[in-house]
């Protein structure tokens, strides 16, 4: 007797956006279930005169539903379109979840790769002697794979010093980063602000989880400085920071015949143009006046750039 497999119907049709399996019928022989699509006249098309990306599906719902608890599958995308690679992942992280099996599989789509949570991709190396599958990233993985470049993580920031002292913490003052990150200076903080906004609805730059904004201190106490994902350094920034300690510190380390400065930006300029200090000395002194109040600052971007909690999918969502 048949009967209409629903959840086989919802797979194949989200996968494949069509409405074509809304007459699909499951048969069971000799303890076997067999789909096939009936027609209105009568006759019927079996699975395996489907396509053979429709046919792979159906076999792998088949293998789900057989209480397997692990499934082990090559070049999962081998025979499916990238419109279909792209909306895989979902369905196999619910059926997963729902039938209590764990799925293992191997794949060269970036279609496939860009949907799955960080804690779910691992890149498989071969040193001639052991192979290993170690946790990745998805730029990580697209670069080693096909040689593109690209970021897993945006920040947003002002102008060209304040972005080039996010880069300094991130790579001097935080522990080995999982993510790549790309700092990009915008403008003023509503500029900024305004930029990380549109970016959480349309999505051009990156998921919304995915990109923050590190702003002036001068910002503080402004409506837009008090979005979720916005940040402040401690000072009002660090040209200004930069006058005021050479003023008060007395052993400020940076030995510059003195003369009037139009502005702080004119005397963080002057510095190094007189080669009394490079930026990077700049970089180390700021931070170790401040290192206290820049603490929760380097924290966040540590969190943010971190290897992932095993186990956890929220980022893919």
């Amino acid at each position: 007797m048949a009967r209409r497999p629903e959840e086989l119907i919802e797979f194949l049709s989200a996968i494949y956006d069509s409405t074509q399996y809304d007459t699909l019928i499951e048969v069971v022989v000799k303890g076997q279930k067999y789909y096939a699509i009936a027609k209105p006249d009568n006759t019927y098309i079996r699975e395996d005169y489907l396509s053979s990306g429709e046919h792979f599906l159906i076999n792998l719902y088949r293998s789900i539903k057989s209480e397997a608890r692990l499934i082990v599958i090559d070049e999962i995308d081998l025979s499916l379109d990238s419109a279909a690679q792209a909306k895989l992942a979902q369905w196999l992280r619910q059926f997963c979840e729902r039938y209590e099996c764990t799925m293992l599989f191997t794949t060269h789509s970036l279609a496939i790769m860009r949907t799955l949570a960080p804690t779910e991709l691992f890149y498989l190396d071969n040193d001639g002697n052991t192979a290993s599958a170690l946790p990745a990233s998805y730029s990580y993985a697209k670069a080693r794979l096909f040689g593109f470049k690209g970021w897993d993580r945006y920040i947003l920031t002002e102008d060209a010093v304040l972005a080039a002292f996010l880069d300094f913490l991130i790579n001097y003052k935080c522990p080995r980063s999982f993510f790549s990150c790309k700092v990009i200076y915008v403008g003023g903080g509503t500029q900024v602000v305004d930029l990380m906004t549109r970016n959480a609805k349309d999505g051009f730059l990156a998921r919304s989880s995915d990109v923050i904004a590190v702003l002036d201190g001068d910002e503080r106490g402004k409506r837009h400085a008090s979005r979720a994902g916005v940040h402040l350094i401690p000072m009002d920034h660090l040209e200004k920071a930069l006058l005021e300690l050479s003023l008060a510190d007395q052993d400020f380390p940076f030995k510059y015949v003195p003369k009037k400065f139009t502005s702080a930006k004119d005397f963080f300029v002057y510095v190094q143009q007189t080669r009394a200090a490079t930026l990077a000395d700049i970089h180390e002194y700021l931070f170790v006046q401040h290192q206290a109040e820049l603490a929760p600052l380097v924290d966040t971007l540590t969190a943010f750039l971190a290897c992932p909690v095993p186990g956890s999918v929220a980022s893919a969502q």
